[in-house]
């Protein structure tokens, strides 16, 4: 599922670049912010679940 995100936005990203939209660098960040959420977001998500099953279980 994220890697179709991920390859959405490099898609659009490029297409922005080729009508002149938005520099290249400026479709580089967008590529890289998308590359670290996709990497932060599973890891966020499992850190928030455990948080929340070992309140759930403690109350």
């Amino acid at each position: 599922m994220l890697s179709a995100r991920l390859s959405l936005i490099a898609a659009a990203a490029q297409i922005g670049v080729q009508i002149g939209t938005m520099s290249q660098q400026f479709a580089d960040c967008i590529i890289l912010v998308a590359v670290f959420t996709s990497m932060l977001s599973p890891i966020a998500f499992v850190a928030i679940l455990s948080k929340q099953r070992s309140a759930d279980i403690s109350s």
